[in-house]
């Protein structure tokens, strides 16, 4: 045993991290359950820290068997602490009263008290930051300030209880369950590649505020060629009068459909002849330029139905062709069958697989869906799609499994299962969306501290957009693309899971 220790001393100062004397960067898990897994890798020398705190980040070199034996003096030292929240409970609910009122309504618990030690009340504060489609940009912007104050609330009770650990470890000395609770609540100090929207994507979904003008738009498209004259009219079409061509560069994205009037109406004053090198489309009478038109078709509003093929601008079609791939249910190498596990994702998307997982209704009273279920379903579909439990201590990340005695942490809290699929299946990270697959697993830290809140199983990519089936709130091929502006998120290739 002293060998095994002197080996892990020595490793452990081959891959040092500075730790200041304030605190490191910290972060807290959805529950205030210790939802940990602890990042193992990163430790401090002996030496004096240099004003500028340095940091390397080693590979997984201590196993969480090697943490669990450790002496508490020597595992207090690779202790870390979250950011937390100055502000006092009392203060976040002052501070958020809009956000609380909006939550109330859309998770349909306006009675619920904003009490931030109420887990079922930050549960309710997390279901709304995960409907994010539903809110209006001000909502939307209080919503997803208040779920970062209580993460940074949770935050600050975590950090009370890895002191109260530390301190008994230092005189006390910590029990074996004490001891796992400790690196469970670490926070993940590395967590990866971030999921990024691709290139372009952002643009499309911008479309809706538009969708607010087309009733403006319309009637300028019938007047201006009927009296162009006229500037009665024109009062109406702020961006149509023929004799400022300017706002046609606003009518090709405001009438994709009906782009050729505005394009040839304005110049297309019928007495003015000079401009031949704008008639082929505007006389048809003439058959010089019809001997133009062939490659122009202006004049014809059918053709234009096709030329959006022809405008190298419209990329969108060619972009949706290898994103059917994405939506391929296939069974990969490693076994892992997508078909089935989106099947049951669909099967069991709005209600509780009880009779088989009931372990977690049990532990809260026996209701049928009382709790934050994601990452339970999370497990439930990719067990169902071939990912094979590993069967060990309920408290250590290195294990994922369920039983209804005590299913293993890392199957039901996010937090847990991140640091297992991260740290022990060692999947790739997709980096953008144009990555991901149809079964593929995301998990997302709200606060982007390294505290991994939620988890979510990828059911169609359309678009360039993600839409994801997820318990907490229910919900069915949710479009959670804005998430990847709102939150850290990372998703999990599962071809490449180690099973």
């Amino acid at each position: 045993m002293d060998e095994k220790r002197k080996d892990r001393k020595r490793r452990s100062k081959a891959k040092v991290i500075w730790i200041s004397g304030i605190t490191a960067t910290a972060l807290v898990v959805g529950s205030l359950a210790y939802a940990g897994a602890f990042e193992s890798d990163k430790k401090p020398t002996a030496d004096k820290p240099s004003a500028t705190e340095q940091t390397q980040v080693a590979a997984d070199d201590l196993t969480t068997e090697e943490l669990a034996d450790m002496p508490d003096k020597e595992l207090v030292d690779n202790v870390s602490y979250y950011n937390e929240i100055s502000a006092s409970k009392e203060q976040i609910v002052q501070q958020n009263q809009k956000a609380i009122y909006i939550v109330k309504q859309k998770t349909g618990n306006p009675s619920i008290k904003p009490n931030l030690d109420d887990k079922k009340f930050r549960d309710n504060v997390k279901a709304a930051a995960t409907n994010l489609d539903q809110l209006t940009p001000q909502e939307k912007q209080e919503v997803t300030k208040l779920v970062k104050d209580v993460g940074k609330y949770e935050n600050k009770v975590n950090n009370k209880r890895i002191r109260e650990l530390t301190e008994k470890a230092k005189t006390k000395g910590l029990t074996k369950d004490e001891r796992m609770e400790l690196i469970n609540l670490q926070p993940i100090k590395n967590p990866g590649s971030v999921l990024k929207p691709d290139k372009g994507i952002e643009e499309p979904e911008k479309q809706q505020p538009p969708k607010d003008q087309p009733s403006k738009e319309q009637p300028p498209a019938e007047q201006p060629g009927d009296k162009p004259g006229k500037e009665q009219p024109p009062a109406e079409q702020p961006g149509d009068k023929p004799g400022k061509e300017q706002p046609p560069a606003e009518q090709p994205g405001d009438k994709p459909g009906k782009e050729q009037p505005p394009a040839e109406q304005p110049g297309d004053k019928p007495g003015k002849e000079q401009p031949p090198a704008e008639q082929p489309g505007d006389k048809p009478g003439k058959e010089q330029p019809p001997a133009e038109q062939p490659g122009d078709e202006s004049d014809q509003e059918q053709p234009p139905a096709e030329q959006p093929g022809e405008q190298p601008g419209k990329e969108q079609p060619p972009a949706e062709q290898p994103k059917d791939d994405q939506n391929k249910l296939e069974t990969e190498k490693n076994g892992y069958n997508r078909k089935k596990a989106v099947d049951y994702a669909y099967k069991w998307w709005n209600k509780r697989n009880n009779a088989e997982y009931g372990y977690y209704s049990r532990v809260n009273g026996g209701c049928a869906a009382c709790w934050y279920d994601c990452t339970n379903f999370v497990s439930q579909v990719i067990k169902t799609g071939g990912i094979k439990e590993k069967v060990g201590r309920y408290d250590w990340y290195d294990y994922w499994f369920y039983n209804d005695k005590q299913p293993g942490l890392s199957w039901a809290v996010a937090h847990s299962f991140y640091k297992h699929m991260d740290e022990v299946r060692k999947p790739q990270k997709a980096d953008y969306v144009s990555q991901l697959k149809a079964g593929d697993i995301i998990s997302v830290d709200f606060e982007g501290d390294g505290s991994i809140d939620h988890s979510v199983v990828v059911t169609k990519i359309k678009n360039g957009r993600i839409y994801a089936t997820y318990h907490t709130s229910d919900n069915k091929d949710k479009d959670v693309t804005d998430w990847l502006t709102e939150y850290k998120v990372y998703a999990f290739k599962m071809e490449t899971v180690k099973n």
